[in-house]
């Protein structure tokens, strides 16, 4: 495969499948022929031997698995940043144009897994690259305001100064959830803040934060 290609391989029903996640593949079958698989398709095998490859049911899906993995990595390890950008992409395609209405597949994935994503959510949001895409830095902000565990408070109180209103909304949402606490500042009223009350917002939850993160067990921050 070329530098930065992913592929995905199962067996099933004795048949094997490959899938060509990011960039081409090529295998080689039994009988010494080569058989490229372009990305987005897949490629079934049966006794050795490929059919022409045809798209790929569901490319996101079909890797789910390797999620398991790459949740255990760093959180600014660079294929577990694009596995997130990922998701908040599909979860943007899969958006219905009309309000009230339910998540999207992707995003009933994600809420089903509970806090798993919310270190690497939080890591999005606070990146330079999300300031790229509005909604999908969004979409981050508000799973975080909903499924972010007690470990993410301090990177919680991080995005209380960001420039979005809306991330602060979130974030403070994310925090009244978790704590029971406003100190002061409603989330309407956090995301109409001005940049020195912003500062002063901050330094009051950091404080809050020092002084009561013992009470919460497991962030070891």
């Amino acid at each position: 495969m070329p530098p930065g290609a992913r592929a995905d391989f199962s067996c099933s029903g004795g048949a094997a499948v490959l899938t060509a996640v990011h960039g081409s593949a090529k295998v080689i079958d039994q009988r010494g022929g080569e058989t490229e698989v372009p990305a987005g398709e897949a490629a079934t095998f049966r006794d050795g031997v490929p059919a022409a490859p045809c798209a790929a049911a569901d490319v996101l899906l079909a890797t789910r698995w390797i999620d398991d993995l790459l949740v255990l990595k760093g959180r600014d390890d660079p294929e577990l940043s694009a596995r997130v950008s990922e998701l908040l992409a599909r979860i943007k395609s899969e958006a219905p144009t009309t309000r009230p209405a339910a998540p999207g597949p992707t995003e009933q994935l994600i809420r089903a897994q509970g806090d798993r994503w919310s270190e690497p959510m939080a890591c999005y949001v606070q990146s330079p690259r999300s300031r790229n895409d509005r909604a999908q830095r969004l979409t981050a902000a508000r799973l975080l305001s909903d499924l972010a565990p007690p470990s993410a408070i301090p990177d919680l109180i991080a995005l209380l100064g960001d420039a979005d209103g809306q991330v602060r909304f979130h974030a403070v949402s994310a925090l009244h959830r978790l704590t029971g606490q406003t100190l002061g500042r409603s989330p309407e009223q956090c995301a109409q803040e001005t940049a020195e009350s912003l500062g002063q917002a901050q330094k009051k939850w950091q404080a809050w934060w020092e002084q009561n993160k013992a009470r919460y067990a497991g962030t070891g921050k």
